[in-house]
């Protein structure tokens, strides 16, 4: 068996989580699941109950969303109008509501039908495709940015995932993504209680390194690679707590999820 991110074939481990096997890379510190399922699937994201609450869910983090929208308009030169962009795994398309505020143009693909309905509902004329990412073929212009919040953990083959992002931009355009981190504080400190350790969802999870390898594989250059901590539904003190905690654990790489900005080269 080799790494399924860097390809090293030495000291790979092992531990068990939920009767499945979670392998460990000494080298990149990534971790995969063993067996991979034979095809990819989203029972976590189905059902009118499940919909109706991630929804309620994602309202709540519309200044979450609108810190990573921030993060994206910085680098590409401060706030403008017509700003193409793609989300990946839109959900309920709440940040494509606050993206569309700022005048952007926002199309997205959502894997589950019933998340993408919702999507619809909430931003009217905008092009919302369901099906996946790693089968989604570039029409037309490319993307100035693209952003991947919390997806790249729940796909069969992330190498092709970003291979598919990279061909969507535009020369120049931007990937902010997000995912959650093998090398955080909690990771380090919960072991196999880690809440990130869901095998029958999570079949990769990255460390720094890992996602570093993933990206500049497929030739991104990385802009910037930061953590983050929270939810981001906090509000008042706790809002404040999560934000100390943030900065103080983002310093080591410590935060529970990588956020990363890559670019791709002209």
């Amino acid at each position: 068996m080799i790494c399924r991110i860097c390809t090293n074939g030495k000291g790979l481990g092992n531990f068990t989580v939920q009767d499945r096997m979670y392998v460990t890379c000494p080298m990149c510190r990534c971790m995969f699941v063993d067996p991979y399922p034979a095809r990819e699937d989203n029972p976590a994201f189905q059902g009118a109950e499940t919909v109706a609450r991630l929804e309620q869910a994602d309202e709540m983090r519309r200044p979450y969303f609108n810190k990573r929208l921030d993060r994206l308009e910085n680098r590409l030169g401060g706030p403008r109008k017509g700003v193409r962009l793609l989300e990946v795994g839109c959900g309920a398309g709440i940040l494509m509501q606050e993206a569309g505020h700022r005048g952007w143009m926002t199309d997205a693909v959502e894997l589950s039908a019933e998340m993408a309905a919702r999507a619809r509902v909430n931003n009217p004329g905008a092009k919302i495709r369901t099906g996946d990412i790693q089968d989604l073929e570039p029409q037309g212009p490319g993307y100035e940015a693209l952003i991947c919040l919390d997806v790249l953990e729940h796909v069969l083959s992330p190498l092709t995932m970003v291979e598919n992002c990279r061909e969507l931009l535009e020369p120049g355009g931007l990937l902010l993504l997000q995912t959650p981190n093998t090398r955080s504080f909690r990771a380090r400190t919960q072991g196999a209680k880690w809440e990130m350790l869901e095998p029958a969802q999570h079949l990769n999870l990255f460390s720094p390194d890992a996602l570093r390898v993933l990206l500049t594989t497929v030739g991104f250059d990385i802009l910037e690679m930061t953590t983050a901590s929270g939810t981001g539904r906090e509000k008042g003190a706790a809002a404040w707590l999560a934000g100390l905690k943030e900065s103080v654990l983002g310093v080591l790489y410590l935060g529970n999820a990588l956020v990363v900005v890559a670019r791709r080269p002209h």
